[in-house]
């Protein structure tokens, strides 16, 4: 038995059962609080060395436990939160539960909330998910960045900046670039439902995160990277590519971006800002296909087009197109969805309906597929990329 965790109006005792302990299996009322872990079945169990519990009551801060669990944890295990003098006829509780392997990298995290009661049956259940590129997760270097589903105090492992402002750094935040500061997970496989292309169909994860913090030498040109964003100035048409980090088939890739200005008059300019997906680094190059998404100006009409690329040319007209303003000074969170032989390219900005331009090619891609931020006579600035797969 455990002393730990001592919260705003409790004290709660933790033990760890190699099976389900507390409540029973007909749940007599009682004011102690189960909680289930159930491990990842695609982490080696015998990798976990530590575990790192977080209990928060009522909102209040968050306190932590480390121990190492007396047993492997290769199936549900629960461990028994027993309040002393429990707070009040009923309070929530927030649990977080991080898993260390003995190189003492994050190998998988999880979590639950609940509202309970001193007179209830009490369960909470916290599915562990891997990490993205996680592995067996037996070095330092497998484990991958860190991730959280709730949030999660600054004295753990969240530190550094904070892409989407929802309170939780980008070290520890799977939807690094969709503010959701209290995160939700429906199909629980460990992409909450803010950034998850398809919040009912479990299996999609983050696969690539680049906020822009640092020149790593992974975009092409001689654009600058400065205040967490990626510049690109160009009077004619220009793209930075990535050609290090490749994207997988079924992919979804998302930027938010921000046009300061445009060259040349409006009203004889033809301008565009976004992204574009396909088979080589060079959006340019003569065997190159793919697909163009983009928010065009023109001096007769602003739109959201689906354009073909083809041996390195863009095809015209698109093969898809909606009407959309184009402006400066607004911050636009553009998507480019491949999925098989659909393409959807969407484009939002705070206070406005999201607009889509969706069509079908005649053949789905291959991977590898790489990325490429594009710009026409623009001054542009390129907060971030993100990608999370989209299941076929």
């Amino acid at each position: 038995m455990l002393r730990a965790m001592r919260g705003p109006a409790a004290v709660f005792a933790l033990a760890l059962g190699a099976s389900l302990i507390g409540c029973g299996p007909d749940c007599m009322p009682s004011a102690d609080i189960q909680v289930t872990l159930v491990p990842s079945p695609s982490i080696d169990a015998s990798m976990l060395a530590l575990l790192r519990i977080g209990l928060s009551v009522d909102g209040g801060p968050t306190h932590v436990l480390e121990f190492t669990p007396p047993h492997p944890l290769t199936g549900p295990s629960a461990f028994l939160l027993h309040p002393d003098q429990p707070p009040a006829s009923s309070y929530n509780v927030a649990v977080t539960v991080e898993a260390f392997n003995a190189a003492g990298a994050l190998v998988e995290v999880g979590g639950a909330s609940s509202q309970v009661s001193p007179s209830g049956c009490n369960r909470l259940e916290a599915r562990l998910a891997p990490l993205p590129g996680a592995g067996d997760g037996s070095t330092m270097g497998d484990a991958g960045p860190l991730f959280d589903l709730l949030p999660m105090p600054p004295d753990l492992s969240c530190f550094g900046p904070d892409e989407d402002g929802d309170g939780r750094p980008n070290s520890c935040d799977l939807c690094p670039d969709d503010a959701d500061p209290v995160p939700t997970d429906q199909d629980l496989d460990g992409l909450p439902d803010k950034c998850d292309p398809d919040i009912d169909r479990p299996g999609n994860q983050l696969v690539y995160f680049e906020p822009f913090d640092v020149s790593n030498g992974h975009w092409s040109g001689t654009f600058q990277i400065q205040n967490s964003e990626l510049a690109i100035q160009t009077q004619g048409s220009t793209v930075s590519a990535n050609g290090l980090d490749v994207m997988p088939a079924n992919v979804r890739v998302q930027s938010h971006m921000l046009a300061n200005g445009v060259f040349g008059m409006p009203s004889t300019t033809v301008a565009d800002i976004g992204l574009f997906l396909g088979s080589s680094p060079n959006p340019g190059g003569a065997t190159t296909s793919g697909i163009l998404c983009t928010i065009n100006h023109t001096p007769s009409q602003d739109t959201l087009d689906l354009n073909v690329v083809q041996n390195g040319a863009i095809q015209v007209p698109p093969i898809s197109s909606q009407a959309y303003a184009f402006g400066t000074g607004i911050v636009y969170r553009m998507r480019l969805v491949q999925h098989g032989t659909s393409y959807t390219c969407e484009a939002v900005t705070n206070g406005f309906p999201t607009t889509t331009a969706t069509a079908t090619v005649s053949q789905a891609p291959s991977a590898p597929q790489y990325v490429a931020l594009h710009g026409t006579n623009v001054d542009v600035r390129f907060h971030s990329v993100v990608a999370e797969t989209v299941l076929p």
